[in-house]
């Protein structure tokens, strides 16, 4: 199952799974940002699109319990069953527009997320996956791979292909 969040020049993309699973993170304590009660799946989908580390959600209709996750759901865990048949298990999906070369002068690629003052810079100077300046210099276009577990980005004056693990 699919669904859309959309806000004003902003869009945010969740995997919904079948009723009765739950997410089963790798490292829980790595992994886990928070955990709220609330009102539907739907809320718990908005608290995650607004939290821009969380990637993954389960709620459980029974309980309220919606809990948030960072990580990619393909590598750092499991949809495993749960003893709720009313729990549910959400993904958000990146869009290649929210990786953006904003300031290409300091050789980085950075992350915003909608309404945001400042990006986090992903790759280059001071960056989440590769500190290294020397990476994305000049023109550049960027693209997520089909699982978007990984950023592309091509760096076009220097004729290269970078791709980075997403965390």
């Amino acid at each position: 199952m699919h669904g859309q969040s959309i806000s004003p020049d902003w869009q945010s993309s969740m995997n919904l799974s079948s009723p009765g699973f739950q997410f089963l993170p790798v490292n829980y304590q790595a992994l886990f940002l928070s955990q709220i009660n609330t009102k539907s799946l739907f809320s718990c989908a908005q608290t995650c699109h607004s939290n821009g580390n969380c990637r993954i959600f389960d709620f459980d209709d029974q309980s309220l319990l919606c809990r948030l996750f960072q990580g990619n759901i393909i590598t750092m865990g499991s949809i495993v069953p749960s003893s709720s048949s009313q729990s549910r298990v959400g993904s958000r999906k990146y869009n290649a527009e929210q990786f953006i070369n904003h300031d290409s002068g300091n050789n980085r690629v950075q992350r915003w997320s909608f309404g945001a003052t400042y990006g986090v810079t992903m790759v280059g100077n001071g960056a989440l996956i590769r500190n290294d300046s020397t990476l994305v210099q000049g023109n550049m276009d960027i693209r997520l791979s089909i699982n978007d577990s990984n950023l592309l980005i091509l760096e076009i004056t220097q004729n290269r292909i970078w791709r980075f693990q997403l965390i």
